[in-house]
């Protein structure tokens, strides 16, 4: 085997490498982020079933609504959640006020807070039909 035979050869054994290592990363990757997707999925799903509907369809989104007993209610059973073990870091509620997506109610430390009424600049198109397509007894 002369130089250009085995100069060949290397390239094509570490082109191989290349693509199998770039479809197995791809696989690992899509796997991780349904596995994501469906834990954070339930986190929500046990978060919105645990919350007063009631006293979430009565949040404001105002910064002067922080004050009311409702208000206070709600972020009180979020962070019973927070606390509970289920490895939350914040939880918060989102809304569409004027077609804009804003906060109603959040558990973030007061450094981090956003108050109620706060718009979302950096959404998404999924974030915000997830809202508007939200199960119609949560409007």
């Amino acid at each position: 085997m002369n130089k250009k035979q085995y100069f060949g050869s290397v390239c094509l054994v570490i082109l191989v490498f290349i693509v199998i290592g770039y479809f197995f990363t791809a696989t690992v990757v899509s796997y991780a982020e349904k596995n994501e997707r469906e834990h954070f999925l339930a986190k929500t799903q046990l978060v919105a079933e645990g919350l007063d509907v009631a006293r979430v369809k009565g949040l404001r989104g105002t910064p002067e609504y922080e004050q009311s007993p409702n208000y206070k209610e709600v972020v009180a059973s979020m962070k019973r959640f927070e606390n509970a073990g289920h490895n939350l870091d914040a939880v918060g509620i989102l809304g569409l006020k004027n077609d804009k997506l804003i906060v109603l109610a959040d558990t973030l430390p007061p450094a981090l807070h956003f108050p109620a009424g706060s718009i979302i600049k950096d959404t998404t198109p999924e974030l915000v039909e997830i809202i508007t397509e939200a199960r119609p007894e949560w409007r």
